[in-house]
């Protein structure tokens, strides 16, 4: 009991320093005084040392790495030539001729990079090949632009919580073919190739079933998933979709079950399990996340074999320290706190039943949503509730049914006709009256509202109906004094095309919102196929059947419907000639 407290406090010490160390203000300091205070509570002087010294090492580690961070953050633009090591899975095309991604100069820095293709032609040369390449060609490279209002996506500090803290403009573009440089390299690479062909594999099934594909079994950036459903995130759905535990756990199971149908003994689908894990966190593009799932896997399979006297709570600990190492910076990602705050939620709450639990954990995951998002649909419990086992039994083994037997087109249809059912209603739901938008809390009601319900645990009923009361007014407070401020409040803020200003009266009596049209541009804009030829024949066929049936020369139009906020706005799509480039 004692190395196990030890343990999650060592753990908890290395995650609120790496998130002072990486943004450092009252919030994240208050966090590290915190733990610092709880490490006092180990209650063996020699642990306690134990935990200090291991601390001061890893803390020196993470001290060096921020560092290099900071200093590679503030190099200045410069134009120059550019040589950029690019894996085909990690290229995004639009039909608008943008060709954009990730990859790494030949310092091993990570960048991300923009091209503005000039014709099919130029846009067919990122198509053509799935191998590694080199882009060559002269470009700007500028730091990543953070955010130009407050509580905005701040894409900054995001993309350097993955080491990445430039991004280039590329004017001119010639490419080169990548060779690895030794076995490690190759294996990466391969990876990367298998990892697209998937993709394009995903890319031939019918919608929904297509980015389900590509976002539960692939982690592509290609899916439109939450585009098509935006109710996913409102709904608080995000942690069913994001490659974590759920998935691992699915993925093992189903491994572990064909061994037994093929009667192979479970010490050697064990040891199968210890490669495949690593090999799929590979070939998933190895996002931060999903190495906490990958090694708690790892550290259960060898725990059974070592017989070694390990709890859930160690596991968990050793995971986040794991995942610490490989990214420093994971805590202040709404992934990465989503993820190991709902794990040991879970942990922690097994005694008890369903629907308490669901309570629970919506209850852990409330501010943590709200500090991002600013607004709280009343229907996320009750989704959660009736979504998980739904998910888990059913959605998962469809996606895995209807990709890897997607040529048969009868299993396929049914695959997609379930996960049509679930991702209506997921739709439905979140229509639903009940979204309420509660604004920005301060850091200490936030951290108060989150630690609360772990506070619920141990207490009996009276205790808990406190803490609840409690919980409560602190939200109802807070909610009150953000929509009904005593003071009014002149604001401007950056629309993307100037200025606006924002007047509100005290006690919101009154709100005027002061701003000027925008840019219009006229003229036919650009439209490039952005797939691959093959994946395209059968939606040519389709596409001159239609211009057939249209008449010539006549043009037939399709409304896409754009959800923003309460209104719909639909937009006409104009079919393609039959010599023109084909909609994807």
């Amino acid at each position: 009991m004692r190395r196990t407290r030890t343990d999650f406090l060592f753990a908890i010490l290395l995650a609120s320093f790496t998130s002072f160390l990486y943004q450092a203000n009252a919030c994240t300091a208050a966090l590290l005084t915190l733990t610092v205070f709880c490490t006092f509570t180990v209650g063996s002087l020699r642990h306690f040392l134990m935990l200090w010294l291991s601390a001061g090492i890893l803390a020196l580690y993470f001290i060096f790495g921020q560092q290099q961070l900071a200093n590679q953050a503030k190099r200045p633009a410069f134009i120059d030539e550019m040589a950029i090591r690019v894996q085909r899975d990690q290229l995004r095309l639009t039909t608008e001729g943008t060709v954009s991604g990730q990859g790494r100069l030949e310092s091993g820095e990570k960048v991300l990079f923009n091209y503005q293709a000039t014709s099919q032609k130029d846009l067919d040369r990122f198509i053509e090949s799935d191998h590694a390449r080199w882009l060559l060609g002269q470009g700007e490279k500028r730091p990543i632009m953070g955010p130009t209002n407050d509580y905005q996506f701040d894409f900054r500090r995001y993309w350097q919580s993955q080491k990445v803290t430039h991004q280039i403009q590329l004017k001119t573009v010639a490419m080169q073919e990548a060779k690895a440089s030794n076995p490690v390299v190759a294996l990466i690479d391969f990876l990367h190739r298998a990892h697209f062909r998937a993709e394009r594999l995903a890319e031939r099934l019918p919608n929904p079933l297509r980015d389900y594909a590509l976002s539960l079994l692939l982690a592509s950036k290609a899916s439109q998933l939450y585009q098509n459903n935006p109710m996913i995130a409102e709904l608080g759905l995000l942690h069913l979709f994001a490659l974590s535990g759920l998935h691992v756990a699915f993925l093992t199971a189903t491994v572990q079950r064909f061994f037994r149908y093929l009667r192979i003994e479970q010490e050697v689908g064990d040891g199968v399990l210890l490669v495949l894990l690593p090999l799929f966190y590979l070939f998933t593009s190895s996002p931060a996340v999903l190495f906490r799932a990958l090694l708690a896997g790892e550290l259960r399979i060898i725990r059974r074999y070592l017989r070694w006297r390990i709890s859930a709570i160690q596991i968990w600990s050793y995971s986040l320290i794991g995942s610490l190492l490989l990214s420093p910076a994971i805590l202040l990602t709404l992934g990465g706190q989503l993820s190991f705050s709902l794990t040991l939620a879970v942990i922690l709450s097994k005694q008890l039943g369903m629907i308490k639990r669901g309570l629970f954990l919506s209850l852990v995951t409330f501010p943590l949503i709200l500090s991002q998002q600013y607004v709280w649909n009343g229907w996320q419990t009750v989704a959660n509730l009736l979504a998980i086992p739904f998910f888990t039994s059913a959605v998962l083994p469809a996606t895995l049914l209807g990709y890897f037997l997607g040529s048969w087109s009868f299993l396929a249809t049914l695959c997609n006709l379930l996960i049509r059912f679930f991702d209506t209603a997921v739709s439905l739901a979140g229509r639903l009256p009940g979204q309420f938008v509660i604004g920005a809390l301060s850091w200490p009601v936030l951290i108060g509202l989150f630690l609360l319900p772990f506070w619920l645990l141990p207490l009996g009923k009276t205790g808990k109906r406190l803490v609840i009361a409690a919980w409560f007014t602190i939200l109802l407070g807070n909610f009150v004094l953000i929509h009904w401020p005593a003071e009014g409040e002149w604001t401007t803020f950056d629309i993307g095309q100037g200025d606006a200003a924002v007047l509100i009266e005290p006690r919101h009596r009154t709100v005027t919102m002061i701003d000027t049209g925008g840019k219009v541009r006229f003229g036919p804009q650009p439209n490039y196929r952005t797939g691959h030829p093959e994946d395209l024949r059968p939606k040519a066929i389709e596409a001159k059947k239609a211009k057939a049936r249209g008449g010539a020369g006549s043009f037939r139009y399709f409304a896409l419907s754009s959800r923003q906020g309460n209104s719909t706005h639909s937009y006409p799509r104009a079919l393609p000639s039959r010599s023109g480039p084909y909609w994807r």
